[in-house]
């Protein structure tokens, strides 16, 4: 995956494990009303990060 100037590479790590397409693979668990916490433990990856992707990418839904 090429790396994303609009995320900070803290970020940038956590991408790949949201498959090919993060944004929306995170729009669709967001949409299925999971909270950051559960989607972090489903992706195992820390509830701080999803919080900070769905914000940075304006991704309604439960937190």
């Amino acid at each position: 995956m090429s790396p994303r100037r609009d995320l900070a590479s803290e970020l940038q790590k956590y991408l790949h494990v949201l498959g090919p397409m993060p944004k929306r693979s995170l729009e669709i668990f967001a949409d299925l009303g999971l909270s950051d916490d559960e989607i972090g433990r489903y992706f195992r990856m820390p509830c701080k990060r999803v919080t900070e992707l769905r914000e940075i990418w304006k991704i309604d839904g439960h937190t």
